[in-house]
């Protein structure tokens, strides 16, 4: 008996970004790291044949057009710092103050606000710069913010609440995120240095720091060279 072909699970917009991601990996990794290898010969090969083995295990598909994109295959992170600050001098970096917190994110290259809930974003990727629009859906004055970004290739969602603490304020953000090339993409995004969990633990360190001390920490890869280790108007 002739076995059936398993169904295409992998978006076309996904398969073209893990086509040029695996053959990144395979490029700079190849013949000299295991996990480089076999990362990029897994890109390589859900390109190629739309298929997803993780994706099957867990019940997803990108393929279908009926399903919005963020429900499709989505990665959640969270990441929380208390700061020796009160909730009132920190919610303004997250509303009013989105341009200076850009400054404190080793990914973000420039932000605009557009209203008093809308704002335009460029970051790094590691397939290169992408720009999108987010949105505050939700905020409630020193407590919480929540915000939405409908892009079609980087569709996200999330929350930052500031909770009174002992010590100061516990900064906690939720966020829930489609990446073009599923997980597999995540693990060659924290190969290259782009992944969204260490970026956003960064940024949350760094305001940390320009709060508590005054200046961001020292780094060679820090976006913004000229304020690394430099006081910067609170």
């Amino acid at each position: 008996m002739r076995e059936s072909t398993p169904c295409k699970n992998v978006s076309n917009l996904e398969r073209a970004v893990s086509a040029g991601l695996g053959g990144f990996a395979l490029a700079r990794y190849g013949g000299r790291s295991v996990f480089g290898s076999v990362l990029a010969a897994g890109l390589l090969h859900r390109a190629a044949t739309g298929q997803c083995a993780v994706y099957r295990a867990i019940g997803v598909d990108t393929a279908d057009p009926s399903t919005p994109l963020l429900e499709r295959s989505s990665v959640q992170l969270s990441k929380s710092v208390v700061i020796n600050a009160s909730p009132e001098a920190l919610f303004p970096f997250f509303t009013n103050d989105l341009v200076k917190l850009a400054r404190l994110s080793p990914e973000v290259v420039a932000v605009e606000k557009i209203d008093q809930d809308r704002s335009r974003w460029s970051v790094k990727t590691p397939i290169g710069r992408h720009e999108f629009e987010s949105r505050v859906v939700e905020r409630v004055d020193n407590r919480s913010v929540r915000w939405e970004c409908l892009d079609s290739r980087f569709p996200h969602q999330g929350e930052v609440t500031l909770t009174p603490g002992i010590r100061g304020t516990v900064v906690r953000v939720s966020m829930e995120y489609h990446t073009p090339g599923g997980n597999l993409a995540a693990q060659l995004s924290r190969v290259t240095g782009h992944e969204p969990h260490e970026a956003l633990e960064r940024t949350l360190w760094n305001l940390r720091s320009l709060l508590e001390t005054g200046e961001i920490p020292r780094s060679d890869t820090h976006p913004n060279q000229d304020l690394t280790g430099k006081e910067i108007a609170r």
